[in-house]
């Protein structure tokens, strides 16, 4: 790479003392130098900005803005998005980290495929060559759908062209599952490129947006799946659309089971009345799970068995 493009990282921040001054020294040691740090509060309570303050003594590169109001998770990164000046915006959230060379790599991957207006980077290799492989529209959605989910990276995974987040108008307010509204809409409309790397840490606590509302995101996520199977914007050649409704639909009868059988009869009814499932549609998916046996949906995946059930 002979050039290097100005990275927007993009932290927004919410009562994250515990965790922000790893998450700003890992932006300031990446190699990759050609970098603005853009720290949004969301209306803090504690000393993370103290802290993200501290820093700034130390690097010119870093900016702080306020929020008069609490804006929330999606609202919040679209605010970021409007002080970035970069080429790319990446957003590493107050409680996460990224290892010294995530810039390099995915700067990289994203300048060799300018077609792509989003990069994904896988956390756990799925084979000896890391890439970047590059995926036009079609091909994206032939991914997700059919093969391994890559959509439900989270914004962590993800380095986006400036220009076509901004086309696309930034995040929808879908709590819990903007980011698979957005990078559905983005690979609708321009090619995705992949790394499989290590690159990131994402870290797990109880006071996240998703854990906090876990049935809420089980609830939306396919939901969101089909609005784009069914949109005019779908990529996917009329058979594989279909194909790929039914692929949902069985995942959600296989989340309702899933949770019938850990005895969380509640989360199961809140999931069958949202996705419209009928006792018929339960009693047919259990059938074929005995008729194909464990791991029915990746089964089902790669023998496009879905239109069987």
């Amino acid at each position: 790479m002979t050039d290097f493009p100005l990275v927007s990282v993009l932290m927004t921040v919410y009562n994250r003392e515990k965790f922000i001054a790893q998450a700003i020294e890992s932006v300031l040691g990446a190699n990759y130098k050609n970098l603005e740090l853009i720290i949004v509060d969301d209306g803090s309570v504690d000393e993370s900005m103290k802290i993200a303050e501290y820093y700034t003594t130390r690097d010119s590169r870093i900016k702080i803005y306020y929020n008069e109001q609490n804006l929330g998770d999606y609202p919040n990164r679209n605010r970021a998005a409007t002080y970035a000046k970069g080429k790319y915006l990446k957003y590493v959230d107050s409680d996460d980290f990224v290892y010294p060379d995530w810039f390099t790599v995915m700067v990289d991957a994203m300048e060799k495929f300018p077609e792509a207006g989003l990069g994904l980077n896988r956390f756990v290799r799925n084979s000896e060559n890391s890439g970047p492989f590059y995926y036009n529209s079609e091909q994206a959605w032939r991914l997700h759908f059919f093969q391994r989910p890559v959509f439900g990276a989270s914004p962590l995974s993800a380095i986006m062209r400036r220009d076509v987040f901004e086309s696309l108008g930034g995040f929808s307010n879908i709590r819990y599952s903007g980011d698979l509204d957005m990078w559905l809409k983005m690979t609708s409309k321009s090619g995705l490129v992949i790394t499989e790397h290590p690159l990131a840490e994402w870290r797990s606590h109880g006071d996240q947006e998703k854990e906090k509302g876990a049935d809420h995101y089980l609830m939306t996520g396919r939901l969101i799946e089909k609005k784009y199977l069914e949109a005019d914007a779908c990529p996917l050649k009329a058979t594989d659309r279909g194909a790929a409704l039914r692929l949902v639909y069985i995942s959600h009868v296989l989340k309702i089971l899933m949770h019938l059988k850990r005895n969380k009869i509640s989360t199961a009814q809140k999931l069958k009345k949202a996705y419209g499932i009928s006792w018929v549609q339960i009693i047919n998916t259990i059938l074929a799970k005995l008729k194909y046996g464990p791991n029915l949906y990746n089964k089902l995946q790669r023998k496009n068995l879905g239109n069987s059930i």
